[in-house]
């Protein structure tokens, strides 16, 4: 046995009790290598902090990386009952020296799953130090002895208590005397140890390094808080339109006109504004300043298809390149090369136009040299001549165009033409938003949207004030922060004032917007006004980007009105950060309630969509020119609604990948399938009779419904009834807003957040770094790659039991189907279904060691791995 000790400080905890438990009576057990102990008990307190030390033996150092430590938080309701508030378990490759260790909060789990608890999400953190050492404290508090088990005579004898003297492998652990705690030690914060929540263990850079540089014992709150603002004026205000705001006094000052200014100067630098001062308030009449609604253009999808061209005039004696470029604004469209004077394409481009419309420029090129082309005609084409349609019923014609070049040098016999077939897609929604939390599904066409789908309801906002603000990033040497909210839902964008020099705006403004799906977002942006200090300097510097929140439609009750503080959250290259708090009241008033119930049943995009779809890629690709339609529009408005303001609210780069996205997206993943992961460990245990009671419950259980399949079905559904009925009580009573811990923005290397805000597609880093990422994404790859083998593996192994390409197995594989059909034929299906339902939930004393035959004949069928290179 080493002198290693593996040490653990609980420090502190916050916890999210259920409310049928009224306060929490916290306490923490650790267990670790068959040892226990647990920490005192805090009462009524959900934040206890404990800062206790527990040390325990490390019986093999060869053997810790297969070892864990598990910490569970009980809630003690009495004397003699407890109940668990979760429970993490930290894996042995994750202990780190006492000089590299740091306290880390580690987000809490369900202690085993259970068919009560799995559309619960366990809430709250435990902060934990754990560490190894070879020189602890002799004193261990509260110890718990361990429940007598008997243990075979070749295994290793384990008591929970720390001997005195180190003695051979053979003897059994002593108990020794408790000790006194040992003195925290001044050291250097150092990142704390990974926390693996799954069996799956990841391979990683380095252990992540938190938002501030060691633990933190009062951790930022990034939680949802309810708050109680005087709305309307209080209970005895008259009802008026403004009833989601608090009540301001304004002086209001109304601007006419100026007289008799100085002329402008021949550099034309005059740019007169009025500036009124009231104490130590001053005003400046800019137009950046006001609020304003702002409205999408309308979008649709433009279709063309380029079928052939005719009579293409070409130099002699060259060989002819042609393609079709087409141009529609900023979007640049070409056809594959042909090689003829009358080239055939027939290939088909979707393209995104904006009302008001700009023309079609179609022309023609022909590749001289590799850098020198030559049009061969062109052709404008207006909207006004384009057909729509609405559904894929509808033939559109096709149109042969003449082309005109401009620099025409040689004698043209006949004119050049180009067929082609154009239409305006009505029935498709363009995308300027993803689809998970859009704020608009409706198609384009006019003649769609009222008739098809009336309003189910009306969204109200009233953005009260902002609390508690920071310098954003984009700040530069500014002092404060001039504030403005920008929300969009569906086409219309709301922009309040800007409150200059406050770090706690006070804005008071209500929106109100018509709502015809509940399943959509609608997005509040908070920003930093940096026109003010550098628009005048002819600087181009963006407005700062402070933090956003989502509320989505469908988690609001009708008439209730929502009133909390979200915290604006922005991930930067240096971590997480919150940048204040923004106070909100929403309500949400259903016009028809049955009208809402039946929206829940219809597609959620228009029928193009479905009956022809477009591919992932293309449809990525489209939302990014809708995105920089929509920006470059609302950017000419005054004030202008920037491009960084409409891309921080569209999320147009959602679609870039990042390590962190994939580790919370893998996380998100195996989160989805823990309950079947649950259900899979709790049928083992069944068939292992750990607990005798409840396998003979699930055999008695299992006789009823195979004598009675007829109460299958009604026996499930009742039971998903009941566990909704059971979690009801746990329902969230507020929305949900963005979580740093699914996110993996909490605990997150450097590395991976620096490679996160690298440019693309050209990376700004060093070529070393950039090497560095392409061997860890190609050893990422690798693991993908062998676990994707794998899987086609085993489905190539069923394919090998039919297709004699081993003979012996698919004899073998024959003559058991054959006497299977005969035995099925002959045993009646109940009685074969109960065999082999008591067969698989067999007492252990009846089972083998090595895998059943059919495992093993299985496993030999042959695959297609040894015939690749």
């Amino acid at each position: 046995m080493s002198n290693l000790k593996l040490g653990v400080e609980v420090i502190s905890a916050r916890l999210k009790p259920r409310d049928d438990y009224g306060g929490v009576n916290a306490f923490v057990e650790l267990r670790f290598d068959d040892q226990k102990v647990k920490s005192s008990t805090k009462i009524d307190d959900s934040s206890p902090v404990w800062n206790e030390k527990f040390f325990f033996n490390i019986s093999e150092t060869e053997d810790l990386s297969n070892l864990f430590l598990e910490a569970y938080v009980y809630n003690k309701t009495s004397s003699i009952t407890k109940s668990c508030l979760g429970k993490i378990r930290i894996l042995g490759t994750a202990f780190l020296p006492y000089s590299e260790a740091v306290g880390w909060p580690y987000p809490l789990e369900k202690e085993k799953w259970s068919m009560f608890s799995f559309a619960a999400a366990s809430g709250g953190e435990l902060a934990l130090k754990v560490f190894v050492t070879d020189n602890p404290s002799p004193k261990v508090p509260n110890l718990i002895p361990p429940t007598p088990k008997k243990i075979p005579s070749k295994t290793r004898h384990r008591v929970h208590n720390i001997p005195k003297t180190e003695k051979s492998k053979s003897s059994p652990r002593e108990d020794q005397k408790p000790s006194q705690q040992q003195p925290s030690e001044p050291q250097r914060p150092q990142p704390p140890p990974a926390m693996e929540s799954s069996r799956f263990q990841e391979p990683r850079l380095g252990p992540p390094v938190p938002t501030t540089m060691g633990f933190n014992p009062n951790p930022p709150d990034y939680s949802i808080k309810q708050t109680n603002p005087v709305l309307g004026g209080g209970r005895r205000a008259r009802p008026s339109a403004h009833d989601l705001v608090e009540p301001m006094e304004f002086l209001f000052i109304k601007i006419v006109k100026a007289r008799d200014l100085p002329r402008m100067d021949p550099t034309g630098s005059l740019d007169p504004y009025i500036e009124v001062k009231l104490g130590n308030f001053n005003a400046v009449n800019k137009s950046s300043l006001r609020s304003k609604v702002y409205h999408s253009p309308r979008l649709w999808y433009l279709r063309v298809n380029v079928i052939e061209a005719q009579d293409l005039v070409i130099v002699p004696d060259r060989f002819p390149n042609p393609y079709v470029k087409i141009k529609l604004g900023n979007q640049v469209v070409r056809t594959k090369p042909s090689h003829s004077l009358n080239p055939r394409w027939n290939e088909e481009f979707t393209l995104v136009a904006a009302e008001p419309f700009e023309d079609l420029i179609v022309s023609i090129k022909d590749r001289v040299a590799v850098n020198r082309e030559e049009s061969l005609g062109e052709v404008h084409i207006p909207f006004g001549s384009i057909s729509r349609r609405i559904d894929d019923n509808r033939t559109v014609p096709d149109q042969w165009f003449s082309l005109k070049s401009e620099n025409q040098r040689r004698v043209r016999f006949a004119t050049t033409r180009l067929h082609l077939n154009v239409c305006l897609e009505g029935g498709y929604h363009v995308l300027d938003e993803s689809t998970y939390y859009s704020s608009d599904f409706r198609p384009s066409m006019k003649e769609l949207l009222s008739h098809k789908q009336p309003s189910i309801g009306v969204l109200e906002l009233g953005i009260l004030r902002i609390e508690g603000l920071n310098l954003s990033q984009e700040a530069g040497k500014k002092e404060t922060v001039d504030a403005y909210c920008v929300a969009k839902y569906g086409t219309k964008w709301v922009r309040t004032r800007t409150i200059t020099n406050c770090f706690n705006p006070r804005f008071n403004e209500q929106y109100t917007w018509e709502v015809y799906e509940p399943a959509t977002v609608i997005t509040i942006g908070v920003f930093d006004n940096n026109q003010i200090t550098y628009g005048g300097n002819g600087s181009n510097k963006g407005d700062g980007k402070i933090g956003k929140i989502r509320v989505r439609i469908s988690t609001l009750e009708s008439g209730r009105i929502y009133t909390n503080s979200y915290p604006l959250l922005v991930l930067r290259p240096s971590g997480v950060k919150k940048m204040g708090e923004l106070h909100l009241a929403i309500r949400f008033s259903c016009s028809s309630y049955i009208q809402m119930l039946v929206q829940y049943w219809k597609p959620l995009l228009p029928k193009m969509h479905y009956a022809r779809p477009l591919k992932v890629v293309q449809q990525e690709i489209l939302r990014q020119h809708a995105v920089n339609l929509v920006a470059a529009r609302l950017s000419r408005a005054e004030p202008p609604l920037r491009k960084e303001v409409v891309e921080y609210i569209s999320d147009s780069n959602s679609h870039f990948w990042s390590m962190r996205k994939s580790r919370a997206n893998l996380f998100r993943l195996s989160s989805v399938f823990s309950c079947l992961l649950g259900t899979g460990e709790w049928f083992q245990d069944i068939c292992r009779w750990k607990k005798p009671l409840a396998s003979t419950a699930i055999h008695v259980v299992y006789f009823v419904l195979v004598c009675s399949p007829e109460m299958i079905l009604p026996v499930m559904c009742f039971c998903l009834f009941m566990v909704a009925v059971w979690n009801y009580r746990l329902r969230p009573r507020q929305p949900p807003h963005m979580d740093t811990r699914i996110s993996f923005a909490d605990s997150i290397h450097p590395e991976e957040l620096n490679e996160e805000f690298d440019t693309f597609p050209y990376s700004s880093q060093d070529p070393g770094v950039v090497k560095m990422r392409y061997e860890r994404l190609r050893s990422i790859a690798s693991r993908a790659q062998t676990v994707v083998g794998d899987i086609a593996g085993q489905g190539e192994r069923v394919h090998a039991l039919l297709s004699w390409r081993d003979p012996r197995a698919t004899s073998m594989f024959m003559v058991l189907c054959f006497v299977s059909s005969v035995v099925l034929y002959v045993v009646p299906f109940k009685v074969f279904v109960l065999l082999t339902g008591l067969y698989i939930m067999r007492h252990p004393r009846f089972r083998g060691k090595t895998p059943p035959g059919l495992v093993n004949f299985f496993r030999r069928l042959p695959a297609k791995t040894d015939c690749m290179l």
